[in-house]
């Protein structure tokens, strides 16, 4: 298991390092988040009513076939 522990810890570190790089650097994080939104805001206003076909009725419908 040396190599999976290995690999998981270098992961752990990694993930720690970013969290408390993004934590010590809060406002660029958050501007970087309004961006983003606004980005989804003007885009959801661009992006033709048409694109989702309006046969779409909001629901999923699957079927599966089980041997018999």
């Amino acid at each position: 298991f040396r190599p999976f522990n290995r690999f998981f810890l270098r992961s752990s570190n990694g993930y720690q390092g970013l969290v408390g790089k993004t934590l010590g650097r809060r406002g660029a994080v958050f501007a970087v988040y309004l961006l983003l939104l606004c980005a989804a805001g003007v885009m959801f206003k661009v992006v033709p009513g048409g694109f989702i076909p309006t046969q779409d009725k909001l629901y999923l419908i699957g079927g599966v076939k089980m041997p018999e």
